[in-house]
């Protein structure tokens, strides 16, 4: 039985390697040059000790490390450039990342960060939901917290969590009404029972990016890599998921769950 060190390995390993993959197929497709696909369209800058909250080079910020790093990727990237497939690529870009991947998990697991999905995610009472809130609207957020079991494993409670977040956003912010998620997991139909027929209906496709709400999905409730979606993902050249953002009224939400509740506790 692998130990949660390992599995966290596996998945850096090969979520790198596929986002690695993913890059050399936008360079064929895309007029974005290599510095802007690989810190914009895939998330490994997060992956790497380099990453702080509030510091990305997709929302501006510089980062002197990151681009020694990326001008080292783009070398590899022109050394392989004949290659017949992308495997020695994939091995000698994770290979050049690691010991910056390495130092971000020694973080990790000096209590730094949570060693899930390597996010920083500070403590909430809401369990696997989280939020912040915009100039006009509450924005939910949703990661595995209970790891290797799955969110959803409890239902009811799941529920009860996302009336709480409901309730205590109506408290501190009473005058945003709308509430909006973006995220992969609007596609995956427990996720979506929770919320109101609205939040369907006024769904919309996010633009690609390196965020979650895309990546997220190539990560299995125990925290390892999803070889099903990865290979899906290989094959089409299309995410498995697409990152769609829905919103509904705070009102309606919370009537959905309460009535939900209602129909599935004993």
């Amino acid at each position: 039985m692998p130990t949660r060190l390992e599995i966290r390995r596996n998945y850096d390993r090969e979520c790198v390697k596929l986002k690695i993959w993913y890059v050399h197929r936008l360079l064929q497709t895309e007029r974005s040059g290599f510095a802007e696909l690989i810190s914009t369209r895939v998330d490994i800058y997060r992956r790497t000790h380099l990453w702080r909250v509030g510091r990305h080079p997709a929302d501006g910020q510089t980062d002197p490390a990151w681009d020694e790093l990326v001008a080292e990727l783009q070398a590899l990237f022109d050394r392989h450039s004949a290659d017949a497939t992308t495997h020695a690529l994939e091995e000698a870009a994770y290979a050049l990342l690691r010991p910056t991947m390495e130092k971000r998990l020694a973080g990790e697991r000096n209590g730094d960060l949570w060693e899930g999905a390597g996010q920083i995610i500070p403590p909430t009472p809401y369990g696997s939901f989280s939020r912040d809130y915009g100039d006009d609207r509450v924005h939910i957020h949703f990661t595995n917290m209970v790891q290797p079991r799955s969110p959803f494993w409890d239902m009811p409670g799941l529920a009860r969590l996302l009336l709480k977040l409901l309730d205590d956003a109506e408290r501190e912010r009473p005058e945003l009404e709308l509430i909006q998620c973006g995220s992969w997991i609007n596609n995956f139909l427990p996720f979506r029972s929770l919320f109101p027929p609205e939040w369907d209906a006024n769904a919309r496709v996010s633009g690609p990016a390196y965020t979650y709400g895309w990546w997220g999905q190539f990560m299995t409730h125990t925290g390892d890599f999803h070889y099903a979606n990865g290979q899906r993902f290989r094959a089409t050249g299309e995410f498995p998921f697409t990152c769609i953002v829905c919103s509904a009224e705070r009102a309606r939400i919370r009537a959905h769950v309460a009535g939900w509740l209602a129909a599935h506790e004993d």
